[in-house]
């Protein structure tokens, strides 16, 4: 019993976590997209949508609908297959951030 409480705790945790994950790089990603819009058109060509954020969207949709389709089923592997994607989804989120940044910096080292 005490086993089955610390192990929902722990995914409890780790999927707040996860959700702050992708939530926080949704609203950064909105910021610099706005800001890199006011610039010039080389920043809006480095935060251009491309594959891995579709990949991510997708990962994140699946995740969601598993999740939302699986809450009240006692099926633990469905459950569980829902959280994994959901893990997928924020590493996706968070490397996506990451390129987005790169390639912003690449332009306005360029631009200096």
């Amino acid at each position: 019993m005490l086993r089955s409480s610390l192990a929902s705790l722990i995914i409890d945790v780790n999927l707040r976590r996860t959700s702050i994950a992708i939530i926080g790089r949704e609203i950064t990603m909105s910021a610099v997209r706005e800001w890199a819009a006011s610039q010039n058109g080389k920043l809006l060509e480095a935060v251009a949508v491309n594959n891995l954020g579709k990949w991510k969207t997708a990962t994140q949709m699946t995740a969601l609908t598993i999740l939302l389709a699986s809450r009240d089923s006692s099926v633990g592997w469905l459950v569980a297959s829902g959280a994994g994607l959901l893990y997928v989804s924020a590493g996706l989120s968070v490397w996506s951030l990451v390129v987005y940044v790169r390639k912003i910096s690449k332009v306005e080292m360029k631009q200096l």
